[in-house]
């Protein structure tokens, strides 16, 4: 008689579709039946005993890559090329359920002046606001007409600025999430967006080879920096609000007199585009990050580069300081983090986990925590101390949210669980079960 099917479970919880969130599962052997896989976008299920072919489900539109048994036998998951899932009905074969397999990759994130709140944002035009503790999803806010590319808290915490590709800045209330005002007067897309360390002024940096600085309660242009000869892609404020700082395709950071407007210093050396800027918090130290996957440690005062930090296969996208300016994260589209020593430029350790570019990164106001944003869809929060992942934000189809932490589910919106899965390892790779087979999924 030949052997049965079976399905050896693994024991994690996957997001179905790209990528998997490791956690705590179950799982049984499987029915009798056996689900076989076609080349064509079918899957035919066949008689283990008889060895013919019983039943062929179709409804996919692209090549179906895997299926697998639910635990009772009664329904069969499969995945396509097409970018879905689909749940059938063993029985019958009917589809009972198609799931999209696509979610909005992450592209900045934030921490609140409070530490309580956290601010990402997404490919879907969306500004999200997360709670920072549970991982739930307090707010989005909807109203950019175009991609939105970067995002920034008032200094109190109590308003918060987006910037897209259309041109426009928009200021939002965090209490209500409703939109207070829209700043626009840049011709092309803003990279970048920042509020005076008083909370007075806005800064963003364009496409358009510009910074403006802005009234934030008029709205009202005050200034416009010109000087870079290809899109800036960064900007940041010395703490004293007193200068600026800017990073260009053009590979060179500018230093600016707010006041004035004057250029007060050019630096080169990049031998790439520089996307990534920041100020140290005491004001003595500048870092930028470039395509040339390295990082430059400058004397904020005299200009002059004290470290190059070398170590990222690929392009460093964001930088950002320790509070104490003692240690510095950076973000690459190798996939990885890395924190550095600001000292001696050594590199202390590399942070894992993202299955996509890292694109954005960010240390906690305490310093006792890191966030680091990723096309894989997700946000990463990460223990400096242990240099751990303590918990993944996940962004799901249909503007649903989950929390994941590496032991278990934290917590997830309602609709959020038709997007979740059991992972099984099988002697032919990993699988996916819909996690209705384990228990009821909470009312929408």
């Amino acid at each position: 008689m030949p052997n049965r099917a079976s399905i050896s479970p693994e024991n994690s919880l996957a997001k179905r579709g790209k990528g998997g969130m490791a956690t705590e599962g179950t799982g049984q052997n499987a029915a009798r039946d056996l689900a076989g896989l076609k080349v064509s976008p079918s899957v035919r299920i066949w008689d283990a005993l008889s060895g013919l072919a019983v039943r062929r489900l179709e409804g996919h539109v692209g090549r179906v890559h895997t299926c697998a048994w639910s635990p009772n036998g009664a329904s069969l998951l499969s995945a396509s090329s097409d970018g879905s899932l689909r749940i059938w009905d063993a029985a019958s074969g009917q589809c009972l359920r198609t799931l999209p397999a696509q979610s909005a990759s992450a592209k900045a994130c934030i921490w609140s002046p409070s530490r309580c709140l956290l601010l990402s944002i997404s490919t879907n035009r969306t500004v999200r606001l997360w709670k920072s503790a549970s991982g739930q999803c307090l707010r989005t806010l909807e109203a950019h007409s175009d991609r939105v590319w970067a995002c920034d808290w008032s200094p109190h915490g109590d308003e918060i600025l987006s910037a897209s590709m259309a041109g426009t800045l928009r200021v939002w209330d965090t209490a209500s999430g409703q939109c207070l005002r829209t700043l626009g007067s840049h011709s092309t897309c803003i990279r970048a967006c920042s509020w005076s360390p008083d909370g007075r002024l806005v800064l963003s940096a364009s496409d358009d080879r510009t910074l403006r600085t802005w009234d934030a309660a008029s709205g009202e242009v005050l200034r416009t920096f010109e000087g870079h000869s290809a899109s800036v892609w960064a900007c940041a404020w010395s703490p004293d609000g007193r200068s600026l700082l800017s990073a260009s395709l053009d590979r060179t950071l500018r230093l600016w007199d707010v006041a004035s407007g004057r250029c007060l210093r050019t630096l080169q050396g990049h031998s790439g585009a520089v996307l990534g800027c920041v100020w140290s918090p005491d004001g003595r130290w500048l870092l930028s990050a470039s395509n040339d996957r390295t990082l430059y440690l400058w004397d904020a005062t005299s200009g002059k580069r004290l470290h190059t930090l070398a170590g990222h296969s690929d392009s460093v996208r964001a930088c950002a300081w320790s509070p104490n300016s003692a240690s510095l994260l950076s973000a690459s589209d190798d996939r990885t983090l890395r924190l550095w020593d600001r000292a001696s430029g050594q590199c202390l350790q590399t942070l894992d986990g993202h299955t996509a570019s890292v694109i954005a990164c960010a240390w906690s106001p305490d310093g006792c925590s890191l966030l680091s944003a990723s096309n894989d869809g997700t946000l990463r929060l990460w223990d400096a101390a242990s240099r751990q992942c303590s918990r993944i934000l996940a962004e799901l189809p249909g503007g649903e949210t989950a929390s994941l932490t590496p032991d278990r589910i934290h917590t997830a919106s309602p609709g959020a669980w038709e997007h979740l899965a059991w992972r099984y390892q099988t002697p032919t790779g990993p699988r996916l079960l819909p996690a209705e087979f384990f228990y009821d999924l909470p009312a929408a």
